[in-house]
């Protein structure tokens, strides 16, 4: 069977007693129109096109005019719901690249950072501030650069200083424009020769969601995974864990959009690098563990055999110290498509969570009041600039 699944052999059921938990609140059809006035969740149950529609934005993008004769690495520099293409890319650039993409999240690049350097800078507003001293940061090394944006100070910038841009549509969250992000630069890095096989599977990701997108879809509630799996997580706080590689970023994808959407906290780890820190985390504060929920992302096509066993044998070692332990596995047929599901599962996921929270998934209060207190002049100083 192709997309997700909840439960595992011998995990049917959630680990642990949810005795005690208040009851999950049902979201009427009629109710949504209010919490979502931005329609947030319509734009994840599309995106099965915006993938198809970056695919061409990608395509009509003039070529880098560098390759792996003159770039030795790749530096993808992004925050947030830009940032995560850094991530995506790396993986990438691990399983078919001819050279290494390096995430730099931060004000600042690699030391190592020169002429022979590719610096691909993704902003989905353009205006950033860690992402333009990256900008700099990149021009000041002489990096060749690669911009993908939807405007702001970055296009600006790139205009003037003739930098290839890929302009993507603009008037969203930048969460919700993985795709417009994400295909940009792989199909430019394999166009360059940094990548191969990359752009054939992401032709086959559009068809490949569209059935998914309608198993999922909210309001259907026989055999609907997402719902399930939503009010399953009612009241805890949910942890993804992924197998290192193209799960492990899905596993971040959900745990920032569950912050993001449902205005809740969450978090994300990697098997195996989980199996030698986290796991031990679990064997104290036994009130505080039964507060949590761990959702396996699973894929067999994408995971070592060892990693595969480490699955079932974590979950046997600690699942009972938590309230839940669920999986969701993906099929598919490429590593992109599987990954693209995984993407849509958690995004329809975190949607679900919001109303649930009777939560309206689409501002980012916190983030909106932080990026002001930043803009105000330090006691005695003046303001920072970008």
């Amino acid at each position: 069977m192709s997309g997700a699944r909840s439960g595992s052999p011998g995990r049917e059921a959630p680990i642990g007693s949810r005795s005690g938990r208040r009851p999950i609140p049902r979201v009427e059809e009629a109710r949504l129109a209010q919490l979502d006035p931005e329609g947030m969740l319509a734009t994840v149950e599309h995106s099965s096109e915006q993938w198809a529609g970056a695919l061409e934005i990608a395509r009509a993008m003039p070529a880098l005019g560098v390759g792996p004769g003159t770039v030795r690495a790749v530096v993808v520099a992004g925050m947030g719901g830009s940032g995560i293409v850094a991530d995506i890319a790396s993986v990438a650039a691990h399983r078919y690249g001819r050279v290494p993409v390096v995430p730099a999240k931060g004000y600042d690049l690699p030391g190592w950072v020169g002429p022979d350097s590719l610096v691909v800078l993704v902003s989905y507003s353009g205006d950033t501030e860690e992402t333009l001293a990256c900008l700099d940061a990149a021009a000041t090394a002489g990096a060749h650069r690669l911009v993908v944006t939807s405007g702001g100070q970055l296009a600006g910038r790139a205009a003037e200083e003739g930098i290839v841009t890929a302009r993507v549509p603009g008037g969203g969250q930048p969460r919700a424009n993985l795709p417009n992000l994400v295909v940009p630069v792989l199909v430019a890095l394999e166009r360059a020769g940094f990548l191969e096989g990359v752009e054939e599977q992401l032709a086959g990701v559009s068809r490949h969601l569209r059935p998914l997108v309608e198993r999922w879809r909210h309001g259907r509630a026989d055999g609907n995974d997402v719902t399930d799996l939503a009010e399953s997580l009612h009241g805890l706080v949910p942890v993804f864990y992924g197998s290192v590689g193209w799960l492990a970023v899905a596993a971040l994808r959900a745990k920032s959009q569950v912050n993001e959407n449902a205005k809740r906290p969450a978090f994300w780890h990697e098997l195996p690098e989980l199996d030698h820190n986290e796991i031990v985390g679990w064997g104290a504060l036994p009130e505080v563990c039964r507060r949590y929920g761990i959702v396996e992302l699973r894929s067999a096509a994408d995971e070592h055999t060892q990693v595969a066993r480490r699955f079932t044998v974590t979950g046997e070692v600690v699942g009972d110290r938590v309230a839940l332990w669920r999986s969701a596995t993906f099929d598919g047929p490429t590593p992109l498509a599987r990954f693209a599901a995984a993407v849509l599962f958690v995004d329809l996921l975190s949607v679900h969570l919001a109303f649930l929270e009777q939560q309206d998934p689409t501002p980012v209060e916190a983030i909106s009041l932080l990026k002001r207190r930043l803009a105000e002049p330090p006691p005695g100083g003046d303001a920072p600039g970008p």
